[in-house]
Formats: C-alpha cells, sequence, structure tokens
C-alpha cells in the first residue's frame, strides 16, 4: 500500500531542501546513534532516513548499506504522516506492508519501529527507525528509548539547520531560500512555469523619538505568522533580513502575484492597527515574476526586480 502524501508536502520538501542534507555523505554521529539503537534493540538494522520526493533517502545506517529505495516500498514514508511512533510487530499481519517488496523479498522485513524526526520549523523530514527480519513485541521501555533516542538525532539535523533557518522566526533565512529557490526554479524550467517572488519590507515611526526602530522580537514573530495566513502550502516565506521579508511563489503568474499583494498589504496593515508604540507605518511591497520563456532564472535576479 502506497502511503499517502502529507497534507504540508510542499512545505516539508521545501524545508528538507532548505536543510542541504540530502548529499551529505558522513554524519559520525548519527552513524553512533544508529549503532547503539541496533545493538540496544538487537535487530538487524538501524537508520536515520530522509523523506524526499521519489526516494528514501538515508543519512546515516548500522547493518546494511545506505543506498536510496523508492518511496513507495518505503516504511518511513508511512511513519512521517504522524508525529508519534509507528510499530509494526510482524509485517505480514499489517495490510499495508504484507506484500511490501522488502517483505516478500530481501532483506524479508518482519519488524519495523520508527520515530518522526523534524527540522527547527516542526515539520517532519525524516525518521530514526529500527528494523529486523523476524517479528518482536516492542513495550513501553522499547518506546521510551527510542524517544530518546530520536530526540538526540533530532537534535544533530537542527546543528545542520543553524545556517538556513532563522533562529528566532523560524523561518527559512537568505542561505535556506537560495537552496530552496534551486529546486524550485529548477522543476519550472522543466515544466514550463512561471516563478514569483514577494518582496516585504517594513518600516516603522515611533511616537516619541520619531526614529525608526526595528521591531521587536515578539513582533517578528507575530508579523511572520499573520505572513504565513496569506499564503499557500508551497509558498515559501523566508526572513531575508532584519524586518525583511521574502516569499517565494511556485507556479504564480503575475496576476496571481498581484492578489497575494494585495491580500499581504491588508494582513499587514491590520496587524500595525494594534501596535502601540507606533506612529506610522512605511510597507514597501515588490514583486517580480520569470516567465518559463527566461532561460538565465535566478533567485537574484527575483530579489532584484523585486526590491528595486
Amino acid at each position: 500500500m502506497l502511503a499517502p502524501v502529507p497534507q504540508n508536502e510542499a512545505q516539508r520538501l521545501a524545508t528538507l531542501y532548505a536543510l542541504d542534507l540530502l548529499d551529505r555523505e558522513s554524519h559520525p554521529n548519527l552513524e553512533r546513534l544508529c549503532r547503539v539503537a541496533r545493538k540496544f534493540y538487537q535487530v538487524e538494522m538501524a537508520s536515520v532516513t530522509l523523506i524526499d520526493s521519489e526516494v528514501q533517502r538515508f543519512l546515516a545506517t548500522d547493518g546494511f548499506s545506505p543506498d536510496p529505495i523508492q518511496r513507495n516500498a518505503s516504511f518511513c514514508a508511512h511513519a512521517i504522516l504522524s508525529k508519534e511512533i509507528m510499530i509494526i510487530q510482524d509485517t505480514l499481519d499489517d495490510v499495508r506492508f504484507f506484500d511490501n517488496d522488502y517483505v516478500i523479498g530481501p532483506p524479508g522485513v518482519r519488524f519495523y519501529a520508527g520515530k518522526p524526526i523534524s527540522a527547527p520549523n516542526g515539520v517532519i523530514v525524516g525518521t530514526l527507525n529500527i528494523v529486523d527480519t523476524s517479528p518482536r513485541q516492542f513495550d513501553k521501555q522499547d518506546a521510551d528509548v527510542l524517544l530518546d533516542l530520536a530526540a538526540l538525532a533530532e537534535s544533530e539535523v537542527k546543528t545542520f539547520a543553524l545556517d538556513v533557518f532563522d533562529s528566532l522566526t523560524g523561518l527559512v533565512n537568505r542561505r535556506g531560500l537560495q537552496l530552496i529557490a534551486e529546486q524550485t526554479i529548477s522543476r519550472a524550467v522543466r515544466q514550463g512555469e512561471y516563478v514569483s517572488l514577494i518582496y516585504v519590507d517594513v518600516e516603522t515611526t515611533n511616537n516619541s523619538s520619531r526614529q525608526m526602530p526595528r521591531l521587536e522580537d515578539d513582533y517578528l514573530c507575530k508579523m511572520a505568522a499573520a505572513l504565513r495566513e496569506c499564503l499557500r502550502g508551497s509558498d515559501v516565506l523566508a526572513r531575508f533580513r532584519s524586518d525583511e521579508f521574502a516569499i517565494l511563489l511556485p507556479d504564480t503568474t503575475v496576476e496571481q502575484t498581484a492578489v497575494v499583494k494585495e491580500r499581504i498589504r491588508s494582513a499587514v496593515n491590520d496587524f500595525f492597527i494594534s501596535y502601540k508604540d507606533v506612529e506610522s507605518v512605511d510597507i514597501t511591497i515588490g514583486s517580480s515574476t520569470l516567465e518559463p520563456s527566461e532561460s538565465d532564472l535566478s533567485l537574484d535576479q527575483l530579489i532584484e526586480e523585486a526590491n528595486s
């Protein structure tokens, strides 16, 4: 049985690409966790996985070769649908897996337990899991240990995210947006789609000082949340600079972008009505769109045009 696609799949894949983990060759700390998990549970295999659009990739393994496998045969593709541990004590008794290629063929999986792991923005990107070729019982103590190991794996994954996520808002930063844009623009070129970007710059005048202060951290977080409400699941919101945000809009025409711009302008204006320490707000919202016929598509080009 094929795993359903998560409702936030576009955001999940954007997060995965921002982490820039897919092509890294070695993760020693995660490999140690896999060795510990395999030894503690006395199972044949343990791994930390990432679920890409079509394949399951491995950040670390113990007990088998870390070659990618097709997502449609992946146990972890089912596990990422929830934040809870997925436990299959006997695959032959589970309607989802009794005829799975890795159950009826090598390696003959009969047991699986996997705990999803998340990026700093809370989006699930993969799992820490253990696998055996014999059915097993899995009690609460076993589950508690797997939760602890998965928390360590998640912490390790989040260390890789320091360069691509904004620590305050949880949004991707400029580098993270660049990594996502590379994937988005590449797909647009292949499929003949538009790619648009909206740039939001907010300047405020303080009642007392008449200066343009930096927005307080609390309000930046609330403003980021307000912007998210204006967007689709496939759109990527990034904190570009201190009080500036960039929004990447895949498969979005000029006309569609104009509608989103007005929605954002209205939301930001409504947001600042309750900002008592601000006398006036100057909101600059620019946009740009790359057409499918353009051969030199780039994020830099989008940003330059939107911010000009």
